[in-house]
């Protein structure tokens, strides 16, 4: 059940009280608006609530279990799971409880967060403690903002499936509105920057080496032996200078810069080679931990996180070796290479002649009014040309409606691509641009008027784009993950549709007033 900590939302002996007119209460009214005519939407909401709820009551039952039997059945997480379902099986309830934050609550934060980037930061919680328009929007379904810790926990239990619902509604929203008929898909990607440090080898294995450390001194919390300091401490320090001689010495000085190499990767060694002998000696007494399961499942996380972090590290120093101590050059297969202690999905991304960019290559696609009908986050510097089809199913699957015109850059030239869009789902026109485009094209369709508007109409999309980093945060992650990076965009693009409802539906009426006007008078 939701906490009701926070800051109160009183009216203060205001006679009327009402949202400013703002583009964030168009946004927030888009989303009250939506949310109340698909009440399914507050229900798969309110449902994601509940399953997480049933977790943490199952997890308290094994507990409880556990306290009375002291005899624990493995393995744990599978137990977990299985009485979780269980629990929603049976005719188990959730008891009557502090009272449940209103899921109208968290569909409108899920929308804050795509909309600013952050609900938990220091400037976001101030704007929202001080927003008129936000407390004239919670008024009818909570006397308080929820608190920080509870209302992240609260958006982070909104499953996936849920996410995307919001975004086919909305779409389901614009066609019966007739806001836009989603017969043209443009398609584009961009680069997103990752929460995390920019890798290097040397500092990576620093960092995976200090985890497993931290994570090994605190296993006397979960009654294991934690990990001797032995010289552990002059060993880091060591490292660190190791490391700082590398990166202050002149790249000209190759004999030095060696010199320095062999330094860095023989106490790394030594380190690495005492945190082995240190986990390998706890191995036995980790597995047979007598401990509450919601406490042994932490512990199994944490020894998981700390074997992780050495085998990384073990790969990084191999890889690190070959390559400061070999003449030629060392090529890792793509599936070794790790790139960050903090996210392990983001990878290097390189667009044209561009800056490279440590992150995701996010791929979306925007229709003819500029709504985003299709968004996704591909593991790794995944070629565009792959995700070519893939956005245009995703389109089909999210509308119902088969594009005529499908738009990209020549990125996405791909024959096979083309044939399939035009043979499998019946797209009449593949406008592919630049160089690649016009090979595959050829002459006759290159040049025919359509195909030059749509290149010409191209630039849209390119608006979208900085629309999207300038005004939604959609330049970097805050969170870390593959999924977690997912989750954000989707909310990101969740944002923009509302934002863009707004701007539509404000054209529409001042062109319907423009008119009124220019009407003669009887």
């Amino acid at each position: 059940m939701a906490h009701q900590e926070g800051t109160t939302l009183e009216r203060q002996g205001q006679l009327f009280f009402t949202a400013i007119d703002t583009k964030l209460a168009k946004v927030l009214a888009e989303a009250h608006d939506l949310a109340s005519d698909c009440p399914e939407i507050l229900s798969r909401i309110e449902a994601d609530l509940d399953a997480a709820a049933r977790r943490k009551k199952a997890l308290r039952l094994l507990d409880a279990r556990y306290a009375g039997e002291q005899t624990l059945p493995l393995p744990l997480e599978a137990l977990v799971e299985a009485a979780a379902k269980q629990i929603e099986a049976e005719e188990l309830s959730l008891q009557v409880g502090r009272p449940r934050t209103h899921p109208m609550v968290v569909c409108f934060f899920l929308v804050l967060r795509g909309y600013f980037g952050s609900v938990s930061d220091h400037h976001s919680w101030e704007r929202f403690a001080d927003s008129l328009t936000l407390r004239a929007y919670l008024e009818p379904y909570a006397s308080r903002l929820p608190g920080r810790t509870t209302l992240l926990e609260l958006l982070n239990q909104v499953s996936a499936s849920t996410r995307s619902f919001i975004l086919d509604k909305q779409l389901a929203q614009v066609i019966g509105e007739d806001l836009d008929d989603l017969m043209q898909q443009t398609i584009d990607s961009t680069a997103v920057a990752a929460n995390s440090a920019w890798p290097t080898e040397i500092g990576l294995i620093q960092g995976l080496l200090e985890r497993a450390h931290r994570v090994g001194r605190v296993l006397d919390e979960y009654e294991v032996e934690p990990f001797r300091m032995w010289h552990t401490e002059r060993w880091f320090t060591q490292l660190q200078s190791a490391m700082m001689a590398i990166l202050l010495g002149k790249p000209r000085r190759a004999r030095q810069q060696r010199k320095a190499y062999r330094a860095y990767i023989a106490k790394a060694d030594q380190l690495l080679t005492f945190l082995h002998n240190e986990h390998d000696a706890r191995e036995a007494a980790v597995a047979q931990a007598m401990l509450p399961p919601s406490r042994r499942l932490q512990l199994q996380r944490l020894w998981r996180l700390l074997g992780d972090a050495l085998a990384d590290a073990d790969t990084l120093l191999n890889y690190l070796s070959a390559k400061s101590l070999s003449d030629t050059e060392v090529v890792r297969d793509e599936a070794e290479k790790i790139f960050s202690l903090s996210d392990g999905s983001a990878a290097f991304i390189i667009k044209g002649e561009r800056d490279t960019v440590f992150g995701y290559k996010v791929q979306v696609g925007r229709s003819t009014n500029g709504f985003i009908t299709a968004v996704s986050v591909p593991e790794g510097n995944a070629a565009d040309s792959a995700q070519l089809v893939p956005m245009v199913e995703q389109h089909l699957a999210r509308t119902g409606i088969t594009p005529a015109l499908v738009t990209a850059d020549d990125g996405y030239a791909s024959r096979e691509a083309e044939r399939k869009l035009k043979t499998d789902h019946g797209i009449s026109d593949v406008s592919i641009t630049g160089a690649k485009g016009r090979r595959q094209l050829g002459e006759s369709l290159w040049n025919s008027e359509l195909y030059a508007q749509s290149r010409a109409d191209r630039s849209a999309v390119e608006s979208l784009m900085f629309t999207l980093k300038h005004s939604f945060a959609f330049g970097r992650c805050r969170r870390r993950g593959i999924d977690a990076v997912r989750a954000e965009i989707m909310e990101k693009a969740i944002a923009y549709n509302f934002w863009r409802l707004a701007y539509i539906r404000e054209q529409q009426a001042a062109e319907t007033e423009q008119k009124r006007r220019r009407r003669p008078a009887a």
